[in-house]
């Protein structure tokens, strides 16, 4: 299982659900993505840009991304976007341009009061984006993403399924070891410890906290020195 699989269902999902909602076109309109990540953007493309990008889901499966030139690879890569505009010198206009070929009637953009994965498009990027649009009609034709969003997110695709299950399996998993490992005497970093040391050996990297241990609660945050008994 590889991103590349799971952007193009993610993608395909999309489409369905622009027609779904009436939506003519998504854009998600973004920069610098590794200092301001938007949530959305790692549904529709696992990839990170430097310069001003909009990537443009169509209800018609006829997709854009329009971003900096270096990224263009990255993205083509992806094999979700049939048109890729790689630019040296602004954005505005080619921006404008696509838009004008598409004349969509609804441009749904990442902002949301009620929910924060559909709140990526910073400010900044908002007023960049209104005076790309200044004196064309597509000012007026802007609506919130957020039904989309929370449909991508909420519908999950088989690979997502997938994914999910084998969490799901790894963890049962791992409480099984956890089970046969921890014994009356020893203390909750101890078993602590073995835990962090199986997820370092299964190459699951990163991890927060471990919260609970089991019905046992032998694990609590931060785990101390106290010992465990029957």
């Amino acid at each position: 299982m590889n991103n590349k699989q799971l952007i193009q269902e993610k993608v395909a999902q999309a489409t369905r659900t622009l027609n779904e909602f009436d939506v003519d076109v998504w854009l998600t309109f973004v920069r610098e993505t590794t200092l301001q990540p938007d949530p959305a953007l790692e549904l529709i493309a696992d990839v990170d840009v430097t310069w001003k990008s909009a990537f443009l889901i169509c209800g018609d499966g006829a997709h854009v991304a329009i971003i900096g030139r270096f990224d263009s690879e990255n993205v083509s890569q992806l094999g979700v976007y049939p048109q890729i505009i790689g630019y040296d010198e602004g954005i505005g206009e080619h921006l404008r341009t696509v838009l004008v070929e598409k004349a969509p009637r609804t441009i749904a953009i990442n902002f949301s009061e009620n929910d924060v994965a559909a709140d990526g498009l910073s400010l900044g990027m908002y007023r960049s984006l209104q005076t790309i649009l200044e004196s064309t009609p597509f000012a007026d034709r802007l609506v919130s993403a957020e039904k989309v969003i929370a449909a991508l997110r909420g519908r999950k695709s088989p690979a997502e399924i997938e994914r999910v299950q084998t969490a799901v399996d790894t963890t049962e998993a791992l409480f099984d070891e956890v089970e046969t490992f921890a014994k009356p005497g020893m203390s909750q970093r101890q078993i602590a410890k073995f835990v962090r040391g199986r997820i370092d050996e299964m190459g699951l990297g990163s991890f927060g906290k471990i919260n609970k241990c089991s019905t046992r609660n032998c694990l609590k945050r931060n785990p101390k020195n106290n010992i465990i008994s029957p």
